[in-house]
């Protein structure tokens, strides 16, 4: 089939903190806008560098505390009834001027801006005080999306899975009352505390809380390489190919590096024991786990596969870990970083041109060279899970638009339609 591809337009404004008019950004002043979102990390962070040859230092001015917004738009695909747009908004974090002088006394002001999501502030430095009672995990996080960090403006979510079980550390038997308290914390503080401690409704911990283009997403990693659950790229991702038409593709990988497993994290896969205190009975609750008992709990959520490492891998409980909490906790903490360790054993960084429709969370299938061989690679083939998406606007090279792409193997030898959809 013939794809034919042009360019991917974008514009960049700023709106200065004076109020006055915005301004755009002429794409040719521009040296890199780069910005990034992972499912790993809250809220996406973003640079971008131009040269100012304008004075746009003085009509805005640029003083700091301004707004940047990119808007791109998926023009690129000819037999497309409709174009694709993305808006972006990000706040001003950090600026830093850097100037040339020539010897004609006039010179050149490069501009770049460290910039961060509109929320980032209050997510990471205004602190609360405040108590819930009954309230599961996810109904709290989407109180303080809302109330907290919205303003009391209704938040916006994408990808959402509710929790099961009232969550907190204070517990009245008698009334039947489970409270949880934000002691004074910020909101990502809070966040990051429920989410070791929440349980999915497929009984999986692994909550993960990040921001898309769509809005904020709480989510388990068991439902983000469920296809049952999460939809799949119907196009394969390839590495080269001999059809010219095919050479623009924005699936075909332009560069791409392989990592192998940390070390750190490899101590952590055969299995361990997590430890709580009980201060009222001066006991140890204890609960350990290992490697081929957990991999059956998750072996259902990656169908058709083979685990990444063989489940009689030194089985050993040598790792201890000490939280406060009943069982049902120490299973939710456990997990929660077992399956985060387990899932960034295999990645992989591929270039890609840009394009407005990917985002973290989704699930891509790549075409191994192998395949087409007698090696018959099937180990690397099937569904990688996006970890993350660094979108590079560079107006200068080609293509303008790219993509930086994490991606997290979901299992060995997925054998699932193909991976894919088996195009």
């Amino acid at each position: 089939m013939t794809e034919n591809f042009t360019e991917t337009r974008f514009t960049v404004t700023i709106f200065g903190a004076s109020k006055q008019k915005p301004v755009i950004i002429e794409n040719n002043s521009i040296t890199h806008f780069t910005f990034i979102e992972d499912v790993f990390n809250a809220l996406p962070l973003a640079i971008l560098e131009f040269v100012d040859r304008s004075g746009l230092i003085e009509a805005v001015p640029i003083i700091g505390r301004e707004m940047v917004s990119i808007m791109y738009g998926d023009d690129t695909v000819s037999n497309k009834s409709s174009s694709v747009h993305k808006t972006w908004n990000f706040f001003t974090y950090d600026i830093n001027f850097k100037t040339e002088i020539t010897n004609t006394g006039s010179g050149v002001t490069t501009v770049i801006m460290k910039l961060v999501d509109p929320r980032y502030v209050t997510m990471n430095f205004t602190r609360f005080s405040r108590s819930w009672k009954n309230k599961t995990g996810s109904e709290i996080i989407k109180s303080i999306c809302t109330y907290m960090v919205g303003g009391g403006q209704d938040a916006t979510f994408d990808k959402w899975e509710d929790s099961f079980g009232y969550i907190g550390p204070y517990i009245d038997v008698d009334k039947n009352i489970q409270s949880f308290i934000m002691p004074y914390w910020t909101p990502l503080e809070t966040i990051r505390w429920l989410l070791k401690r929440m349980e999915g409704n497929n009984q999986f911990p692994g909550y993960l809380f990040y921001t898309s283009g769509k809005g904020f997403n709480l989510v388990t990693f068991a439902r983000l390489i469920d296809i049952s659950k999460n939809s799949v790229e119907s196009k394969k991702y390839f590495f080269m190919t001999s059809n010219k038409d095919m050479y623009f593709s924005e699936n075909r990988i332009l560069n791409w590096k392989l990592y192998p497993p940390s070390n750190s994290a490899l101590s952590y896969i055969p299995g361990g024991t997590c430890m709580s205190p009980r201060f009222d009975t001066k006991e140890m609750r204890e609960r350990s786990r290992l490697l081929s008992e957990t991999y059956e709990e998750y072996k259902n959520i990656v169908h058709g596969s083979q685990p990444l490492y063989p489940t009689d891998i030194n089985n050993a409980t040598s790792t201890v870990l000490s939280y406060g909490g009943d069982y049902v906790v120490l299973n939710c903490i456990f997990g929660n970083e077992w399956i985060k360790k387990y899932m960034n054993q295999l990645q992989m960084q591929v270039l890609v041109k840009g394009r407005p429709d990917r985002y973290a969370g989704m699930l891509i299938d790549i075409e191994w060279p192998a395949l087409k061989s007698s090696m018959q690679n099937e180990m690397y083939n099937g569904r990688y899970l996006v970890k993350s998406i660094e979108h590079i606007f560079e107006p200068a090279a080609q293509p303008q638009y790219k993509q930086m792409i994490r991606i997290l193997k979901t299992g060995y030898k997925d054998t699932v339609a193909g991976g894919a959809l088996g195009q």
